[in-house]
């Protein structure tokens, strides 16, 4: 047997991971068993337990990577809050997958309170990020600077999840359709004059 380099192990594991977020994605967390697991990724279950001691870490691995990404984003959104909208619909059914994940994982770890506190620890550093980008807009004049901080990210984040749901409901997702949002947002939030 060929012995697997760490480059070939974390390949592996980064292959695994983006199919078990399409089979979150697709069944939900309680949808993907194990056994839905081993046939969406098309491994078996001593595989996938090679990386992960359950389902559980898989989620929280996928669910925490997506907070983590959107502060590692931030600096993309540094041009305004259009920016993050617009970065949603140009990564199309990635981001729909993601969200989905996302969806789930509040779903899931709201009904466990040490869940909880591991999912607020690890989501806080990307919650530090986006409040950060909003005080630069604020600064840069893009944003009413009497806005609370949370107040924008909320207004953002609610459309960002009303393109979700309107693309997860419908049969063949058109997020072209969505194009003149960032800029209606923009304008919702920039000062008056």
């Amino acid at each position: 047997m060929p012995r697997r380099t760490p480059a070939y192990l974390e390949n592996r594991r980064e292959q695994l991971l983006s199919g078990a977020r399409k089979a979150f994605a697709e069944y939900g967390f309680e949808g993907t068993t194990v056994a839905v697991l081993e046939r969406e990724l098309g491994v078996t279950r001593g595989a996938i337990f090679n990386y992960w001691p359950n389902k559980m870490a898989i989620f929280l691995e996928l669910a925490e990577r997506d907070a983590i990404g959107v502060g590692d984003r931030a600096e993309h959104y540094r041009s305004g809050p259009a920016a993050v909208i617009e970065d949603l619909i140009a990564r199309g059914e990635a981001a729909l997958d993601g969200f989905g994940v996302y969806f789930e994982a509040l779903r899931a770890i709201r009904r466990d309170p040490a869940l909880w506190k591991r999912w607020e620890q690890r989501s806080w550093d990307a919650e530090v990020r986006m409040r950060e980008v909003v005080a630069g807009w604020q600064q840069a004049g893009i944003v009413r600077p009497e806005l609370d901080p949370q107040v924008v990210l909320s207004l953002i984040f609610t459309s960002i999840c009303g393109i979700v749901l309107q693309v997860a409901l419908s049969p063949e997702p058109d997020t072209s359709s969505y194009a003149s949002l960032p800029a209606l947002v923009a304008a919702a939030l920039a000062p008056a004059g």
